[in-house]
């Protein structure tokens, strides 16, 4: 009689670690999306520095990626890649589930770079409640079940989702001198 209270207890309690460990790791592996955007940003010229940190976030970004629509017939978006060792799984939803926003920051000498990931919160009882608790607390949440494709049509999620946010800036430790003529 015992075991029929105590087991679901018992099963929420391990559903609930699961999942705040999978947001805890899905946190760190954010801020350093961030922060090898920032790197990748402070090597490359300003007029392609916002295209190289949004494709240095999705790389890093592809390994806590989930795909929850799965009626998306495929879609157009390709996966990533790493040469040498091939796919990465699940990968193609990483384009449409982080954004990245790169600023230069020209009073400091630094680069701002924020890059926010779309999470799949995958535990089937404690995801639905941490995004209700999210929504109580903080009227913003991005916990909706809905995402809009090119064509218009609304295809539903699987899972419920959090976005989470991370910010990295780095300053430039060098200047950067354009000559035009011969170095003296």
């Amino acid at each position: 009689m015992e075991f029929l209270f105590g087991f679901p207890l018992i099963l929420i309690l391990m559903m609930a670690i699961f999942q705040f460990a999978q947001l805890e790791i899905a946190r760190l592996v954010v801020h350093y999306a961030a922060y090898c955007g920032a790197r990748a940003a402070l090597v490359h010229h300003e007029t392609e520095a916002s295209l190289v940190v949004q494709k240095v976030a999705e790389r890093v970004c592809a390994w806590i990626t989930f795909d929850d629509y799965p009626d998306d017939g495929g879609g157009t978006a390709s996966p990533i890649v790493i040469p040498g060792w091939g796919n990465i799984p699940n990968s193609e939803a990483t384009v449409r589930k982080t954004t990245s926003t790169y600023t230069y920051l020209s009073s400091e000498m630094a680069v701002k770079v924020q890059v926010k990931h779309k999470l799949s919160l995958l535990a089937p009882v404690i995801g639905p409640m941490i995004v209700e608790g999210l929504q109580w607390w903080n009227p913003q949440p991005d916990g909706n079940a809905e995402m809009f494709t090119t064509d218009g049509t609304v295809r539903t999620s699987l899972y419920p989702s959090l976005e989470i946010p991370a910010t990295c800036i780095m300053t430039k430790p060098y200047k950067t001198i354009h000559c035009t003529g011969p170095l003296p």
